[in-house]
Order: structure tokens, then sequence, then C-alpha cells
């Protein structure tokens, strides 16, 4: 774990929080922040190890940031920190040439007006590139996702991140657009709240994190039991369940690849935190738009431009409070 410190094009500083992981040089985790703190490098922490994931010890340096609520952050985590010697980057080598090579291979060709844009760069560069593609000599070779060997008796070889086959209306509907951006589309019937559809690149993440936990063991105590209705596997995650939008908090709508019998490829489920998968919200991703372009059609929804997202018709409230 390090910081690195990035200028802007107005000259001001911003700090970026890499995790490495050395056995695959993988990145469990990257942040952006202009004025960071112990309480944030804490929540960071959190983030890149949910459940039962964290690693046995944690390299870090004596920066000062590492204060009281990081340490009891690691303690609780169950994480033993090992500090390296004052002055001794080469004690902590991999996040360091990590850093270079953010630097060389990204940073070095582009201007970064804020802190948004460089956390959309990093994650970009880490999910299509670093990962997927880009060969380490520590790993013969491979990428931190590691990849079957492509002889040329195969022929012309298309690589998946997600070893899935998409459906077409999937397929289309990305291709006119990456997700909805900060546009809120999709409302759970949990909460009357909007989310975006994910971008492409954040649907991968969000799949290999799953699929993270689910090679770890993390998902198979009794406390991960699910007990969905409808036509959907009675496990926390599966494989072949494709996350299009996340809350954040921890409500997920998959496209189900493989559902149970009676159900059919390409359904819509709905996935929630304290209970795993909850029920199908859709036969297809074709179906699930067409029903958000009909309740804007009915006025169920109205499109807010100040939040940038759909809102319950404050009309039809008031028409079904006076009756």
């Amino acid at each position: 774990m390090d910081f690195f410190v990035v200028p802007t094009a107005t000259f001001s500083l911003l700090y970026a929080l890499v995790i490495l992981r050395h056995d695959r040089r993988r990145v469990m985790h990257v942040n952006v922040t202009s004025h960071p703190t112990a309480p944030w490098v804490a929540q960071q922490l959190r983030e890149a190890y949910p459940f039962d994931t964290a690693p046995r010890y944690l390299i870090r340096d004596r920066d000062g940031i590492y204060g009281l609520e990081v340490r009891e952050c690691l303690k609780s985590l169950g994480i033993e920190e090992v500090v390296i010697a004052p002055r001794s980057p080469w004690q902590n080598p991999y996040v360091e040439r990590l850093i270079g090579r953010l630097r060389r291979e990204l940073l070095d060709h582009v201007v970064v007006p804020n802190e948004r844009h460089l956390r959309k760069l990093l994650r970009q560069f880490l999910a299509t590139y670093y990962h997927a593609a880009r060969c380490h000599q520590s790993l013969d070779g491979n990428s931190p996702d590691p990849r079957p060997f492509q002889l040329p008796k195969m022929g012309k070889v298309r690589c998946s991140p997600l070893g899935v086959r998409l459906p077409a209306s999937v397929k289309q509907s990305y291709r006119i657009h990456d997700g909805s951006g900060v546009i809120r589309l999709v409302a759970f019937s949990k909460w009357r709240v909007t989310f975006p559809l994910l971008p492409l690149s954040f649907v991968v993440g969000r799949w290999k994190t799953f699929q993270k936990l689910m090679l770890s063991g993390a998902l198979d105590s009794d406390d991960f039991a699910a007990k969905p209705k409808g036509p959907i596997k009675k496990i926390w995650f599966h494989k072949a369940w494709v996350p299009v939008v996340d809350s954040r908090e921890g409500s997920i709508l998959f496209v189900d690849l493989s559902p149970e019998e009676g159900g059919k490829r390409g359904q819509i489920i709905s996935h929630f935190r304290e209970s795993g998968p909850s029920k199908v919200v859709a036969a297809s991703f074709a179906d699930f738009l067409e029903g958000i372009a009909s309740e804007l059609e009915h006025g169920v929804y109205v499109a807010d431009k100040k939040s940038r997202s759909l809102i319950p018709n404050p009309a039809r409230k008031r028409a079904s409070g006076t009756t």
C-alpha cells in the first residue's frame, strides 16, 4: 500500500492510494482524494477487503497519514502491518514499481483536470489493460488475470473478460451507450431511489470482485444461504450473473445467464446484500429497458434536471393523495 501525488492542470495536488496484492501483482483497490486523512485511508481498506478476504500482512511506509484509525482498522480486519525502515522505499518494491509504471504508461501522457477524471483514468487503465492484457515477467509472461495460452493453430481468438456470451439485447444497448454515466435511470422497488446503469469497465470490475469472493470460499458459510423466489439458483452468487446496476450499498441487478429450470437466459434478477438473490425483475434486458421507458411514458417517473435522475412524479403522488 502506498500513496503517490499527481499534479492537475490548475497546479493543485491529488493523492492516489493503491493497494497491491503481491502474488498476482493485482491492484486490489485504487482511489483518489485531494485531502487524505487517516479515516479516509481506513475506509479504503474496508472497501478493498470486504467480508473475509483480508490478507495476513500489509506492507506500508512510515507516512504520518497512517494514524490511529488506520492501525485500528488493520487490527479489526486481522491484518498484521509490516512497516518499512525510514527512507527505504526499496523495501516496498512491488508497489513502487507499479506507481512508476502508472506514471510512464498513463499519467505522463495526459493532463488531469480534477479528482474525478484521475479516478476514472486509473480505474479504466487497470481494468482494461493492466489486469487483462499487460504481461509480467514474474508471472511467466501472463497478466494478473490469467488467460489460457493462445496458440497459432487456434486461429482467431477473442477473449471475453467475463468468459460468457452476453445476450444480443445487452450488446446492442452497450454499443449505443456505455451505461448511463451519472444519469440515474433504475429504481429498486425497495426504495424510491434511482441508480445509473454501470459502464462496461465497472461491470467487469464488479463481476471480478464477486468471482474472487466465490473462489476464496468466503461465500460458502451459512450466512450466505439464499432463498430466492422464482427460477434462480439458490446460491449467493454464480459466475454467470453479470451486474448491470449497483447501488453501492449492497443492492444489485444481475443479468442471469444460467437460470434454473423454468427461467429464461438473460433474465434480470435483483440481489440484496442481506439476503442474496431475490426475484426475477424482467424476462430480458430489453424488457427491463422497455419497463423504464413505459414508466416514463405513463408518468410514474419524471426526469429531474437538477439531480440528473428519474424521480417519482410529484403530480402523481399529489393526485393519489387526494383520491
